[in-house]
């Protein structure tokens, strides 16, 4: 397989010469595991009804950093997971390390996975993927329905309404879609060992709470700092977490990695 890689205005294209999945068949399953230990079978989302929106992306894509902002909304506008779409990003070049850089340094909220480490590299065989960023959605009867372009929060929501997917918040079920004021409280170190040092300003201690996530949306610890000025998940195990804080209508979303 031949790639031709053109840089222009700062952008990475990766153009190859075979044909990408036609839409309407099949696709194969496939079972990888994310960058934080989660195991994604294919197949065993969609025979629970669900769409699956894939993101195939590289680390070193310009465009893909650019996008991850829009792939962020959506997760949270569509129900971060937990509701009628599950979105995955998957990567084929680069292992799990420099996923999870790419991922801490700008941000992803849903659950990413490597191509070395993660099984990525056979997705992008099997299903002959020869160039990214690319999104396709995955309809519960195994096919592949549409290729979404323009890839923007239009162009997806258009795609989504057109199959009935239906938007929904993340408040019942997962992390929290508003982010308000984020600059109002930080968590350190970030890698972490577990115990996470909060610090915010402007907010009573007392009156801070907070619900942890894993990587697909579950909640694994929950309370309020009080006089506190640490969370410690070291019982939660490794991998990405998402802590949620809010304090009257404020809500405040923040991604750590927990080593």
């Amino acid at each position: 397989m031949k790639r031709l890689i053109f840089v222009l205005s700062f952008s990475i294209f990766v153009v190859c010469v075979a044909a990408q999945p036609p839409l309407y068949d099949t696709v194969p399953d496939f079972t990888l595991t994310d960058i934080s230990g989660q195991t994604h079978n294919l197949y065993s989302y969609l025979e629970e009804n669900k769409y699956v929106c894939i993101d195939f992306f590289g680390v070193d894509c310009v465009p893909c950093i650019a996008l991850g902002p829009v792939f962020n909304q959506t997760f949270t506008n569509y129900g971060c997971n937990q509701s009628d779409v599950i979105i995955l990003a998957i990567n084929m070049l680069n292992n799990d390390a420099a996923v999870a850089a790419f991922e801490q340094q700008y941000g992803g909220l849903y659950p990413a996975v490597s191509g070395i480490e993660g099984g990525g590299e056979a997705v992008y065989y099997d299903w002959q993927i020869q160039f990214w960023p690319q999104l396709l959605l995955i309809h519960p009867n195994l096919t592949l329905v549409a290729k979404i372009d323009p890839i923007n929060l239009a162009g997806i929501d258009s795609v989504f309404n057109a199959h009935d997917i239906q938007p929904d918040t993340c408040n019942s079920s997962g992390i929290a879609q508003h982010h308000l004021n984020p600059d109002c409280i930080s968590v350190f170190p970030n890698p972490s060992d577990g115990r996470v040092l909060i610090d915010f300003k402007d907010i009573p201690a007392k009156e801070l709470k907070y619900k942890v996530y894993n990587s697909i949306g579950n909640l694994v610890k929950a309370g309020s700092i009080g006089n506190k000025n640490f969370i410690d998940i070291s019982a939660c195990g490794s991998g990405i977490f998402i802590i949620q804080f809010w304090h009257d209508e404020t809500i405040v979303t923040k991604k750590i990695l927990i080593e």
